[in-house]
């Protein structure tokens, strides 16, 4: 049987001020010339290697966090 909740790291995600993150992305203009990989993108692999104790962002660099699919 597999489990068909949430997974813990986007129970966690829900918890964090986006919309905050969201005001310092556009007081800064961190996605003026952004067309893929938006600024929540690096945001959440390096909150998913920190969670995860990952000593270096190497392994996650084959992941691709598209924050689409995470629904937040």
């Amino acid at each position: 049987m597999m489990y068909t909740g949430k997974l813990v790291f986007s129970q966690v995600m829900d918890y964090l001020p986006l919309h905050t993150f969201r005001r310092y992305v556009a007081r800064y203009q961190g996605e003026r010339d952004v067309k893929h990989f938006r600024c929540l993108d690096p945001y959440l692999v390096m909150a998913f290697a920190q969670l995860s104790y990952r000593s270096c962002l190497l392994p996650t660099k084959n992941v691709r966090c598209d924050s689409r699919n995470l629904k937040i």
